[in-house]
């Protein structure tokens, strides 16, 4: 009983906190493992506890971070690159790329490996930033990496949101040439990158835009509706050679379940507020809307299929 109520407390700690549970006794590890075997408690690094659903609340950048504050204060010494720097830096960047290793840049040649999860990289003297009281790369390195190292639609959708947040691609390229190494596929990122990118989805979407031949798209292009006089903002515009325009929006599901974006209305609503915003655009001179999902993307051949069914344009090569 005792026991249990020892875990509860460290369960709620750690969530407070923001982190998982770390350096439990042995007999707390031994009751942390029936309740991982129970499905109660998730384990994402050996070690390391979390509850089961508050970890599946947060998403794959937030678990990163969860991780890393507990490593952060197991071993302060330790500076944080890659993904795991990016990720304590509240960058946009791919999903995917939190499932890579934590790089972890150590002065020690022979640093102690705690799993195969952590990548140890020498460097003396490495800069850093301490952020929630972790070690990390400074934002700017931290992006170059990350765009060197983790592909070209994660370096768009990195870029895109260093633009957003106010950093120039001059001062991006010069971190580029900095760290070295940097392929075509870093640099051609850089081109493509758009601070007008809300957010990730809409940054991994003009990446693919990109690798399919699409005509590169205005972001946030605003219309005016000649009969109420308000503006719509809208994810992705083409000019069209007749002088209309085509218009790309990128739908997720949480807009009709978040409330932080239903503004309290019901999904019929919602739908009807579409449906008079659509009518709005058609009025401001938009000859055609495509919807998509994130997931779409995945799919580059279908999504292909779906962007020219639509009318949009593509660069002839």
């Amino acid at each position: 009983m005792k026991t249990n109520k020892e875990i509860e407390r460290l369960l709620d700690e750690a969530q407070h906190e923001g982190r998982c549970i770390m350096n439990a006794t042995a007999a707390q590890r031994r009751a942390l493992g029936r309740r991982v075997q129970c499905g109660e408690v998730v384990r994402p690094m050996p070690g390391l506890y979390a509850r089961s659903a508050y970890w599946n609340q947060l998403d794959s950048a937030e678990r990163k971070r969860h991780v890393i504050r507990c490593l952060g204060r197991r071993h302060p010494h330790w500076v944080f690159g890659g993904i795991a720097a990016v990720s304590m830096h509240g960058v946009d960047h791919e999903r995917e790329a939190d499932e890579s290793g934590i790089v972890v840049i150590s002065d020690k040649h022979r640093s102690q490996t705690m799993s195969a999860h952590v990548v140890h990289r020498y460097e003396r003297n490495c800069p850093y930033v301490v952020i929630d009281g972790v070690r990390v790369l400074p934002p700017e390195r931290a992006i170059a990496e990350s765009m060197r190292d983790y592909g070209f639609i994660n370096a768009v959708v990195v870029a895109s949101c260093a633009l957003r947040n106010g950093m120039t691609k001059e001062r991006i390229g010069h971190e580029l040439r900095t760290v070295g190494g940097c392929g075509a596929d870093a640099w051609h990122a850089l081109e493509v990158a758009d601070g007008g990118c809300e957010n990730g989805g809409e940054a991994r979407s003009i990446a693919v835009f990109d690798l399919l031949g699409v005509v590169p798209p205005f972001t946030q292009r605003e219309f005016v509706d000649p009969q109420t006089g308000r503006t719509k903002r809208t994810d992705f515009a083409w000019r069209m050679a007749d002088g209309g325009w085509l218009v790309g929006e990128l739908d997720g599901r949480d807009k009709y379940v978040d409330p932080s974006m239903t503004g309290g209305r019901s999904v019929e609503e919602i739908v009807d507020a579409e449906r008079e915003r659509e009518r709005a655009l058609e009025r401001a001179g938009v000859k055609g809307i495509v919807r998509f999902r994130i997931r779409d993307t995945y799919h580059p051949q279908q999504f292909a299929h779906k962007l020219r069914a639509a009318g949009v344009p593509f660069v002839i090569r």
